[in-house]
């Protein structure tokens, strides 16, 4: 039964406005059942997990070294993005046409210019991950040949101290 059990006049006598059918006692102003309807309790909220912290990713490192090294005022950098990219074709029968973006297979994560016009390479590691593979150490091999600045970076500290 639903509502406030309470006596209400009308043309066909007095009833409850709940619908529960009794008759009115005396000149209680409120239903006698309404005492006898118990409220559900409510159950206990379960305790929340401790939330476990993600680890971080690659990404997250890039986008802190970043920051860092556009902060410190000695580097001009971009975040050196690459991958795949595919985009719907009109003709449905026909296979989506795919595409590459990005500098080539094992270029560096960040790439930036020096104040002094010195190209900067840097490959974005997790402190868990091992050394880079071996495209991405010929890379960063061809960048020094050339006499720009290429390390390896496992924090967005360890990049800025790695500055000339």
């Amino acid at each position: 039964m639903k509502g406030p059990h309470r006596w209400l006049d009308g043309l066909g006598g007095t009833f409850c406005t709940a619908g529960c059918g009794a008759a009115p006692r005396g000149a209680s102003e409120e239903c006698p059942l309404a005492k006898e309807i118990p409220k559900p309790k409510r159950p206990k909220p379960e305790p929340k997990p401790e939330k476990v912290a993600k680890p971080r990713t690659e990404a997250d490192l890039c986008r802190e070294i970043v920051a860092a090294l556009a902060a410190s005022g000695r580097v001009l950098v971009i975040r050196g993005d690459k991958g795949r990219i595919t985009w719907p074709h009109r003709n449905v029968q026909r296979s989506t046409p795919w595409g590459t973006y990005g500098l080539g297979p094992g270029s560096a994560d960040v790439i930036g210019m020096m104040v002094g016009g010195q190209l900067l390479a840097i490959e974005v590691k997790r402190p868990d991950d091992p050394a880079p593979d071996e495209h991405q150490a010929r890379w960063l091999a061809a960048i020094r040949a050339g006499g720009g600045v290429a390390f390896v970076a496992h924090s967005a500290e360890e990049a800025v101290e790695g500055l000339p």
